[in-house]
């Protein structure tokens, strides 16, 4: 199931990306530093967690926070009024969160790399 943590680095370049897109970015630099910093950070965990899923509770955790603070962002840095750039944020927050979330309920790759599955005969 690694395809998750790819939808979360494709989401993590659209954050970057939107630094220079929206336009509550292109008005505060404040809100562009959140954007370009908050994908950075999950494009790394992301990236981290694709290519090695191993020992992954504190990363996933983190990308939980992180995808909650991006969803949150538009009214910390009271952007919300962008009407445009407010559900496109948010969307793009909840999916980090969700699939940082789906980590705590489904069986994925970062068990059977730990080594945690049987091996059918």
């Amino acid at each position: 199931m690694r395809w998750r943590w790819w939808l979360v680095v494709a989401v993590a370049a659209w954050d970057i990306a939107s630094g220079w897109l929206l336009s509550a970015a292109r008005e505060a630099a404040y809100v562009r530093g959140n954007f370009l910093l908050g994908g950075l950070l999950i494009g790394l965990l992301g990236l981290w967690m694709a290519v090695v899923p191993r020992g992954a509770v504190c990363r996933v955790i983190a990308l939980a926070y992180l995808g909650l603070w991006m969803a949150a962002s538009p009214w910390i840095f009271s952007f919300q009024r962008h009407w445009k750039d407010t559900p496109v944020t948010v969307a793009a927050g909840l999916i980090v969160f969700l699939c940082a979330a789906l980590t705590a309920v489904v069986r994925d790759d970062t068990e059977a790399r730990a080594g945690r599955h049987r091996r059918r005969a």
